[in-house]
């Protein structure tokens, strides 16, 4: 079975003006995993699912003569 493969961005926003970005970024599938507190702004982490999966391996096939 193939592990989850995770992409992630991280944000620094002012505190007052998370809330909208917090939104945008949820709405394009992210997933907020952490939030650091500062006295002016804070910086927010998230993931979500890498979107292109990496092709699987071709079998080989015997060659008939």
């Amino acid at each position: 079975m193939a592990r989850m493969q995770w992409e992630y961005v991280s944000l620094v926003s002012h505190v007052e003006g998370i809330r909208n970005e917090l939104n945008t970024l949820g709405r394009q599938g992210w997933e907020l995993v952490s939030i650091v507190p500062g006295q002016f702004q804070c910086t927010a982490v998230f993931k979500r699912p890498v979107s292109e999966q990496p092709p699987s391996p071709k079998k080989r096939e015997a060659k008939s003569r």
